[in-house]
């Protein structure tokens, strides 16, 4: 009776063998990703705010911050920072403009101002600012000097922001002018001019109830001062706008972005705005 079983049994266990070898994975037809297949980036949240998140992509390049390509441009229609190639002539007239019109300390004197900036390939940043005052106190006449006690326009800007965690949290420039292109501008706590060969330059002129400033941040300094910054289509800056006067017969303080504090204050990096050049 055994004899008979066993070609019976042997039957059975090769058919149940064909039978799992044709049997469908539950995984057939995903395909697993190595580690060189996924890139994984840690991005902060929106508005500055210290959470953090963690984007995963497949078989993407990493982008950092400051160096998207030109399909990753914002086009939100907010304030931006044109680029020119390097042999385009410096023109403002397609840059938008950074209106300063929030006047947290004083609204007895708001004289309406705005700025723009643009970017010039292999040069620097171009800046200029439009203020409509009919007699700006302009009293200052030594680089370095307290140019913000006159009738002032304001300029502060990280160049570096993707930075500021493993560096300082203060490593943007402060540019301050009057009306006769006089100036102060530091870095941080340090005079701009003594810590690079570049120098800033700017000029000043005075209108029939207008007054303006252009200033020119070139790129010698910028990498004299942050050392690895690349500056493309798609790169970042943080930066703030401001008009003051706080030796003027009516002391006043205007910003473009929103502060806090009881009191006057400029120097507050964590408003300062993202701006992409583009």
């Amino acid at each position: 009776m055994k004899n008979k079983l066993l070609p019976l049994i042997f039957t059975f266990l090769f058919l149940l063998s064909a039978c799992g070898e044709g049997e469908e994975s539950p995984q057939s037809g995903i395909t697993s990703l190595t580690a060189s297949d996924v890139s994984v980036e840690t991005t902060s949240g929106e508005n500055n705010s210290s959470e953090e998140s963690t984007v995963i992509s497949e078989n993407s390049d990493n982008l950092e911050s400051s160096e998207l390509s030109e399909d990753f441009l914002i086009d939100d229609g907010e304030f931006y920072i044109p680029y020119l190639k390097a042999d385009e002539e410096i023109d403002f007239s397609n840059a938008p403009k950074a209106e300063i019109l929030l006047y947290p300390w004083n609204s007895d004197y708001t004289p309406y101002a705005y700025a723009q900036l643009v970017f010039r390939e292999n040069d620097g940043f171009y800046l200029f600012m439009y203020c409509e005052e009919s007699n700006p106190k302009t009293e200052v006449t030594q680089i370095g000097g307290e140019v913000y006690r006159d009738s002032a326009l304001e300029f502060f800007c990280n160049y570096y922001p993707e930075g500021k965690e493993d560096r300082y949290p203060s490593t943007y420039v402060n540019l301050e002018m009057n009306s006769a292109g006089v100036y102060l501008a530091n870095y941080r706590n340090y005079p701009l001019n003594a810590l690079s060969g570049a120098r800033v330059t700017v000029t000043g002129e005075t209108f029939d109830g207008y007054w303006t400033v252009s200033a020119k941040i070139p790129l010698k300094l910028l990498k004299d001062l942050y050392r690895t910054v690349e500056f493309k289509r798609g790169s970042f800056v943080e930066c703030n706008f401001t008009k003051c006067g706080s030796g003027t017969d009516i002391p006043h303080w205007g910003t473009w972005q929103p502060l806090g504090g009881e009191t006057p204050n400029f120097h507050q990096p964590h408003s300062f705005k993202l701006v992409q050049i583009r």
